[in-house]
C-alpha cells in the first residue's frame, strides 16, 4: 500500500508541477502577445502621424508650386509686354 500511495503522490505532484509549468508558459505567452499588440499600436500611431505629415508637406509643396508657376507666368507676361508682343 505504501508503494501505491507513493506512486499516486508522485503522479499528483508531477501533475501539479506540469499544470504550473503550463500556466507559467501561458502567462509568458500572454505577456508577449500584449507586448506585441502594444508595439503594433505604437507603430500604427507613428505611421498615421507620418502619413499626416507627408500629406501636409505635399499640400504645402503643391501650393508653393502653384505660386511659383503663377509668378513665372506673370514674369513672362511682363516680358512680353515690354517687348511689345502684347496684343
Amino acid at each position: 500500500m505504501g508503494v501505491v500511495a507513493a506512486c499516486c503522490l508522485s503522479l499528483l505532484v508531477w501533475n501539479f508541477s506540469s499544470v504550473y509549468a503550463l500556466q507559467m508558459a501561458a502567462t509568458g505567452r500572454d505577456e508577449r502577445l500584449a507586448s506585441l499588440r502594444s508595439d503594433l499600436d505604437a507603430q500604427r500611431a507613428n505611421d498615421t502621424a507620418f502619413q499626416a505629415e507627408v500629406r501636409v508637406t505635399l499640400q504645402t509643396s503643391q501650393a508653393e508650386m502653384r505660386t511659383a508657376i503663377t509668378r513665372v507666368a506673370d514674369i513672362l507676361t511682363e516680358v512680353r509686354i515690354r517687348l511689345g508682343g502684347h496684343k
